[in-house]
Formats: C-alpha cells, structure tokens, sequence
C-alpha cells in the first residue's frame, strides 16, 4: 500500500512540475499595457469592471482597486496567495502595480467570456515583455460574481512561464541584466 501511495506520489510531482515546451523566440510588436479587444457578446458592465480593475492596479490606486474586489477575494499569482481582498491588498497589488507598469504586450491577448447567471469565467491567454528584457507566456483565469448591479473580483489565478528572452545580447552571449 505505502509504495503504490509512493509511485502515484511522484507520478504526480512529474506531472505536475512538466515545464512547458520551448517557446519560439517572440519579435518585439508592442500591443499596449492594458488587455483590449474583448470578445462580443460581451456585457458593458463587466467590461467596465474588468477594465476598472485593470487600470486600478495598473495606475496603483488601491483605494480604487478595492471596489471591484469582494472581501474574500482568492488570489494565486507566481506562487504567491492571497486569502482576501485585504491581504491582497496590503501584501502583493502593489507588486501586481509596479510589474504591470513594465509589461507590454507582445500579443492581442485572446480572451474568453463565460458567464452563467451572477457568475462570468473569463480566460485570456497572451506573450509580453517585463521591463524591456524578459519574455513570459501568461495565462489568466478571472472569476466576477455580480452583487446587485455590480460585478467584483471573487477569483484571480495568474500563471507565467519564460519564452524566449527579446533582450539585446552582448558579444560574450550573455544576457543583458
């Protein structure tokens, strides 16, 4: 029993730490910092949520931020959690804040809207570029409940993983810091 509880153990961690396939190397064609093009239909208010949330975190106003979040907020994001709209607050938006200041899309994020009642499941998938150098594929899964006329936040899950670097590299090929 304890090995068959043992293989089936590290058939998981295989599984589940698998680093994804190499990504081709992404030329620079910046498609802006906030995510845009949205598919229809797609209600406004949402979009206007969706939007408000982003340009909040982008523009690091958290006094903003906070109405589109509900109190029991649920964040994953790079390993990192948050637990409610307070902790995410306090302990990574503005990290959140100052890396999107450096992000730019290097593509049209494609986006998709699922929403079933006062429940939305938006997905978006996109390439961009951190701070002029670094490459990552992201993928993002938002979930919006609506309270009365108004959708906030219950879900955020953001992953990332490196693609090939668009940073100039010097004579010895060594990336640049």
């Amino acid at each position: 029993m304890k090995r068959s509880a043992l293989l089936l153990l590290c058939l998981f961690a295989t599984v589940s730490y698998a680093q994804p396939a190499p990504q081709p190397t992404v030329t620079k064609q910046y498609v802006g910092r906030l995510m845009t093009g949205v598919p229809t239909p797609f209600p406004e208010d949402l979009k206007e949520a969706n939007n408000g949330f982003g340009k909040a975190l982008l523009d690091g106003d958290m006094k903003a931020l906070e109405k589109y979040l509900v109190p029991d907020l649920i964040v994953f994001d790079m390993g990192r959690s948050a637990y409610s709209r307070e902790q995410y607050i306090k302990q990574m938006a503005r990290m959140d804040s100052a890396i999107l200041k450096t992000r730019n899309f290097l593509t049209q994020p494609r986006i998709q809207v699922s929403i079933k009642g006062d429940s939305a499941l938006m997905t978006a998938s996109y390439s961009a570029e951190y701070r002029a150098s670094v490459a990552l594929g992201v993928t993002e899964t938002l979930v919006y409940r609506k309270y009365g006329p108004v959708w906030q936040l219950q879900h955020l899950h953001r992953s990332w993983f490196p693609i090939a670097s668009t940073a100039p590299k010097p004579a010895d090929g060594n990336a640049v810091p």
